[in-house]
This record gives C-alpha cells, sequence and structure tokens, in this order.
C-alpha cells in the first residue's frame, strides 16, 4: 500500500504530495519515496531494495508483499527476483 506523504514544511499553497513507500528498518519504519527506488530484488524471504542514491537497504519482506502495495506499473515485475521502477528504465534489448 502506498502512502501520500505531506512535506510539512510547505505552505498550504504549495503542499506537494509524494508516493511513498513504507519500508521496515530494524525497530524503526521508513518513508522511501518511489522516485528514489531503482529496482527491487528478491532475496528468498528477504528484499534488497537498490535507490538511485546508489545505496541499498535489505528489508524482511517478499519482493511480492512489496509490489503488492503498489500501484499497478509504478514498478514492473519482471521475474520472479526482479522488480525495476520503469523511470530509470534507459535501455531495452531484444524483442
Amino acid at each position: 500500500m502506498t502512502t501520500p506523504f505531506t512535506f510539512p514544511a510547505c505552505p498550504a499553497s504549495s503542499v506537494r504530495s509524494v508516493l511513498a513507500l513504507l519500508l521496515p528498518f530494524l525497530h524503526e519504519y521508513r518513508l522511501i519515496a518511489l522516485s528514489q527506488i531503482i529496482r527491487l530484488e528478491a532475496q528468498e524471504n528477504y528484499t534488497c531494495c537498490h535507490f538511485s542514491d546508489g545505496s541499498k537497504l535489505t528489508v524482511a519482506r517478499t519482493l511480492k508483499k512489496l509490489v503488492a502495495r503498489l500501484p499497478d506499473g509504478v514498478l514492473l515485475r519482471l521475474h520472479r527476483k526482479q522488480a525495476v521502477n520503469p523511470g530509470f528504465v534507459t535501455e531495452t534489448i531484444g524483442d
């Protein structure tokens, strides 16, 4: 499920809404903007999240559960181990 996130520092006339994914991390949750996620990689019962700044975060959620929480088309499920953000795709090879 995505959560609309509003930046509280913005004046009411310029409030922006960002689609985000709530990811569990140690003893807290982190709200990550979907525009920062390059891809998700399944690792058995965990998922490795790859971000646009080059960092990675492994969370104790399956890829299936994370992708199911997102609107259609946000991340494309390529196969059972990978889901990618189409905004970061620069080239496709093959049919």
